[in-house]
């Protein structure tokens, strides 16, 4: 099945843990690795898929037969807006419930979160300068007892060495068809779901 209609069948039917969010499988049923975000289109390979791998060999695998191929490292301003699409805002803020709960989620959704004292956080990697030896990273934290939250960016690491608790900010796009030609591919589905039904229908009649 085309992933395109795959991804509107997810849009239209899928729970998600976010109303903009939705988690589907990247190649294992149930790995729920893909977080599909509808403001921008773009899905997002879990951190955890790229834990412990240097910022030089996630880039060699992006090609066709790459562990990545298909996926690219996401700009910082993508990062961005994808905070603020969860519901939070970039930078620190101190005292906010509104933003420490939509960045916990976010964290939680993303993967490689890992506890420190009270709270979580989560490192990644995001497109770097390719001229240079070193990658900027972002940061996502959330401190429950101070009710803190952090989005920030930091610079510095060394793009063949590897770090335990940072992983890449992949994205790929998805080209989502006009709302008349969802129309169509949902009434299609629908129309499969009915004729299929009405033959096993007769065939437990007869």
């Amino acid at each position: 099945m085309p992933r395109i209609f795959y991804v509107c069948i997810l849009i239209v039917f899928s729970s998600s843990s976010h109303a903009g969010f939705i988690k589907h499988d990247w190649q294992v049923n149930g790995d729920e690795s893909i977080i599909f975000d509808d403001e921008s289109n773009l899905e997002w390979l879990s951190l955890t898929e790229t834990v412990g791998e240097t910022y030089d060999y996630i880039e060699t695998q992006f090609g066709v037969d790459g562990e990545y191929s298909g996926f690219r490292f996401a700009s910082m301003q993508e990062v961005r807006s994808l905070v603020e699409n969860a519901g939070s805002s970039w930078g620190y803020c101190t005292n906010c419930p509104e933003n420490v709960a939509p960045m916990e989620s976010l964290i939680k959704l993303i993967g490689s979160g890992y506890s420190y004292g009270s709270g979580i956080t989560t490192w990644g990697y995001t497109q770097s300068d390719p001229s240079s030896m070193f990658f900027e990273g972002i940061m996502l934290t959330v401190d429950y007892n101070a009710n803190v939250k952090g989005a920030i960016s930091a610079g510095g690491f060394q793009k063949s060495n590897t770090y335990s608790n940072l992983g890449g900010f992949l994205v790929r796009t998805v080209e989502v068809p006009e709302p008349s030609t969802l129309f169509l591919l949902i009434t299609s589905l629908v129309s499969m779901v009915v004729f299929r039904t009405r033959q096993l229908t007769k065939g437990e009649k007869s």
